[in-house]
């Protein structure tokens, strides 16, 4: 073999040796380090409180990662919703106007319905009682009349509250009895009659007056209607007889009704009809 040859081969020989030698020299390592993640933004702001009572504006979103980044974040929470706003109070009514052409007032609400007069007295001559004598005879077992109450007051009235007296004076034993052979509404709004238990009679004194009351079952009285009262005043077991000549109340030429002040009516215990005798 040639020198130059040998020469050759033992150069390639060296140059491997060096390389096997020192490995690190020529290959990189690798890189065990974990990749670092990139999070979206979060959310850009908070929701704004309402105006009025209008709800709050809604959060903005954040964005997602960058999509290239390996092990991107995902999209951001959006921000909490704003809390809603209070609620305006409304507009007070504008006052009256002034004379000299100041500005009209907005137009006030309906008024409430009107209720039932239920105590104190109706206006005075809008009660009136009328009576017709049910029996002209001045001496017999019984005293007999008939009475009714008008109204005429605008409002209408409880009967409820009304109190009505006849004055008589009594010759005849007691107890007394009465007698409730009517009592019924009648005018514009129709007849309806008036249950017997819802009529009270209370007799005071020998000589005194039978009062006649009334509990709510006995309705209203409206302008224009009446209540009458058919009754009758007897001793025990129809005996005796009356003298009522002389009793303040008994009129024998009340053949009809007609208005009458010697029969007396209160209402809300002011006397609203009538001269106590």
């Amino acid at each position: 073999m040639r020198p130059a040859a040998w020469a050759w081969r033992l150069l390639c020989g060296a140059s491997l040796l060096a390389a096997c030698a020192h490995p690190e020299d020529e290959l990189e390592a690798p890189d065990d380090t974990p990749p670092v993640a990139h999070g979206g933004s979060g959310g850009a702001s908070a929701g704004k409180g309402g105006k009025s009572a209008s709800s709050g504006t809604a959060a903005v979103l954040g964005g997602a990662g960058p999509a290239d980044v390996p092990h991107a974040g995902s999209a951001g929470k959006g921000g909490a919703g704003g809390s809603a706003g209070t609620a305006g109070q409304s507009g007070a009514g504008g006052s009256g106007g002034k004379s000299h052409g100041g500005a009209g007032g907005a137009a006030g609400s309906s008024g409430a319905a009107g209720v039932t007069n239920t105590g104190g007295a109706p206006p005075a001559g809008a009660l009136e009682v009328d009576y017709k004598c049910g029996n002209s005879s001045a001496t017999d077992n019984q005293i007999r009349s008939s009475l009714r109450i008008k109204s005429m007051a605008d409002a209408s009235v409880a009967i409820s509250g009304l109190e009505l007296r006849y004055y008589f004076t009594s010759e005849v034993a007691l107890p007394l009895t009465v007698e409730i052979y009517d009592a019924s509404v009648d005018g514009a709004a129709g007849y309806h009659a008036v249950s017997h238990d819802a009529v009270k009679a209370e007799i005071t004194g020998t000589d005194g007056y039978l009062e006649l009351t009334f509990t709510q079952e006995a309705g209203a009285l409206s302008k224009g209607s009446a209540l009458t009262l058919d009754v009758a005043v007897h001793g025990p077991n129809w005996t005796g007889n009356f003298s009522e000549a002389d009793d303040y109340s008994f009129a024998a030429d009340h053949a009809d009704f007609a208005p009458w002040d010697h029969v007396t009516l209160f209402a809300g215990g002011e006397l609203v009809w009538g001269k106590e005798p």
